[in-house]
């Protein structure tokens, strides 16, 4: 591959990234794609609108679809693959570097673009593929006394977790040689696996009718909690059995998800979703251990000198609990009765000034923080109480602290937590009641920035039926044209719920549409496009939501058509940099256009479509 330019542009960083992204393909194929994803994304944001020639950006975002198709298919490797990427990249490289020699240079090597040569036509092929969801396999791997003795457990399963759900069985311990098997859940072939992992004897299990039953457990619970025209005994008694077979099956205690006893350890019976990928962990001194339930899954956080950080995600978690639901002066929350101490009586000698704080003192000698400000609220006339002037509280855990929360009236009321993409900062869970009506559980922590993720895999859905062609409608007098595959829902027009959020020392505005059991707090509301955008007084008519490797946004549209095909016409694809326009969150958005064309959003420009949209996405 190319790796020197002579002037303008320093592409010595990308290039070597490019290259260490394609050299761990071929060991870790998802930690290599999308290392090579984004070390494309810097070439193109190297460059914005100065690329050698339309036909290099039409290149590179040939190969950036190519990427993001793979990625989507969960990041199988292929050879054929591998070498089309090394000779495609290589090419746009070798262009990119001439362009800041000579432009006669530039014309002599655009033949390295040409369709025509192989490389081009394997990356071209992805753009004719109907998107697939991840073909997961089942896979058994034995370790017996032959096997290399140097290669710890550990590591094995090390280098397994990194392509896919693994977990080990012990069949025998004897004389210092261990038998046992790997069951591994990937997208990998099984000669790939044969050739990393040549040691391990390894073959293809039929499907695990086990996750097949989780996914129908899980599918049908929030339709049957949901379910009020059912005689209430009968959907009780069913609810009931749920919970107890699914418990059973798919939940274990949080203890066991460490490698010893623990005998400190917070909620250390509480069950939490049974993750088998997740390798059991050594305790360390000095650190805290909890279950924390964020945007609908629950996380095994850890605590040091009061950082929470979350180590991996163990599930979602889709049984209804029962929640404290309390009318305080900010609003009505919610918070799971689980996780509170109880309801208190406040004396005058039970309060007391820490600092600039205020502390609840308990019989029990523990302390809680007194919660004044509340982090979300969705009353226009919120205030805070005065110490003084303070009769109840409820002590909720969360994060590890204590925090006291006045209330005016407190009832019970169970609920199941709606699934978000991803932990948000604005929200803990957005909980369903049996009517779906959305209760909000704050995350009191008021933290500047969410806690670190280790690792996080973002939730699958079930596999839709393929949709073909297009739909187009209007978005506040601008018309869209839309991929039919990122649809994941097309609805009768969903008015979003609106919160306000306190981030630090600012104020959020957000809003939010929940469907089938799923919270999606990217609404897009209007489109940011300067120059006087066009705006239609029609009222919306139908709610669409997109989702595309891993991002989501939901759209209101006036009128919605479907064609076979997009017309002839030159559609606004590309997104460029704006520093003036915000999206309903109020943050800065990234993309507008001297003309008042067609959007055209497809899944080789989605991703961008929606960091335009919200720059901190790709950050939440």
């Amino acid at each position: 591959m190319a790796g020197l330019d002579n002037g303008v542009t320093n592409l010595s960083l990308p290039i070597a990234q490019i290259e260490s992204a394609l050299h761990e393909y071929a060991y870790s194929p998802a930690d290599g794609i999308a290392q090579l994803q984004q070390s494309l994304l810097s070439i193109k944001n190297l460059f914005k609108s100065s690329f050698p020639s339309p036909l290099c950006n039409q290149r590179l975002l040939d190969i950036l679809s190519a990427v993001d198709m793979l990625l989507a298919q969960g990041a199988p490797y292929d050879r054929e693959y591998h070498l089309a990427f090394l000779s495609a990249t290589d090419a746009i490289i070798q262009v990119i570097i001439a362009s800041q020699i000579d432009a006669e240079r530039v014309n002599q090597l655009e033949a390295l673009l040409s369709a025509e040569r192989s490389c081009w036509q394997v990356v071209l092929s992805f753009s004719e593929q109907s998107y697939d969801e991840p073909s997961y396999k089942n896979f058994e791997a034995s370790l017996d006394g032959n096997t290399n003795s140097l290669i710890s457990i550990d590591t094995y399963l090390k280098g397994l977790s990194r392509v896919g759900k693994v977990s080990f069985q012990l069949d025998s311990f004897k004389n210092s040689v261990v038998m046992g098997r790997f069951s591994l859940v990937s997208v990998q072939s099984l000669s790939w696996l044969q050739d990393q992992f040549p040691d391990l004897h390894w073959k293809v299990l039929p499907k695990n009718s086990k996750e097949t039953l989780r996914e129908l457990c899980e599918l049908s619970f929030l339709p049957l909690f949901q379910n009020t025209a059912m005689p209430r005994d009968l959907r009780y008694r069913l609810l009931d059995r749920f919970d107890v077979h699914v418990k059973a099956g798919f939940y274990k205690g949080f203890s066991d998800c460490f490698r010893t006893d623990v005998p400190l350890l917070n909620s250390a019976n509480r069950l939490v979703p049974m993750a088998e990928h997740v390798v059991p962990i050594q305790v360390e001194e000095g650190r805290d251990y909890l279950p924390v339930r964020h945007g609908g899954s629950v996380y095994l956080a850890t605590l040091e000198s009061g950082q929470l950080s979350y180590l991996s995600c163990l599930g979602r978690d889709y049984l209804a609990y029962t929640l404290y639901e309390i009318e305080s002066s900010f609003g009505t929350v919610v918070f799971d009765r689980a996780e509170c101490l109880g309801k208190f009586l406040v004396t005058e000698e039970s309060m007391h000034k820490m600092g600039e704080r205020w502390m609840f003192s308990m019989e029990n000698r523990l302390e809680a923080e007194v919660v004044f400000d509340m982090p979300l609220f969705s009353k226009v006339d919120a205030f805070c109480l005065l110490p003084s002037s303070i009769r109840e509280v409820l002590v909720v855990q969360q994060g590890g602290r204590y925090f006291a929360i006045p209330y005016l009236f407190i009832r019970e009321i169970e609920a199941v937590a709606s699934q978000m993409p991803s932990p948000r900062l604005w929200v803990k869970n957005v909980w369903l009641s049996s009517l779906n009506e959305p209760l909000l559980e704050p995350w009191l922590l008021n933290a500047e920035g969410l806690p670190v993720i280790s690792s996080w895999q973002s939730s699958k859905r079930e596999a839709l039926p393929t949709k073909n062609g297009y739909y187009s409608g209007s978005v506040c007098g601008r018309m869209c044209w839309v991929e039919a595959s990122l649809v994941m829902a097309l609805l009768p027009y969903q008015p979003s719920k609106t919160v306000t959020s306190k981030v630090g020392s600012r104020l959020e505005f957000g809003a939010f549409v929940v469907h089938d059991g799923r919270c999606y707090d990217r609404v897009i509301s209007e489109l940011p496009f300067d120059l006087g955008g066009a705006f239609s007084s029609d009222d919306p008519a139908f709610t669409v939501v997109l989702e595309w490797m891993g991002a989501s946004v939901v759209l209101s549209l006036s009128g919605c058509d479907w064609s076979s095909a997009v017309p002839e016409a030159d559609y606004i694809q590309d997104f460029v940099a704006l520093d003036n326009a915000f999206n309903s969150q109020r943050e800065n958005t990234s993309f507008s256009y001297a003309d008042h064309g067609d959007i055209l959003i497809t899944k080789k420009n989605f991703v961008s479509f929606v960091a335009g949209v919200w720059p901190s996405l790709l950050l939440a």
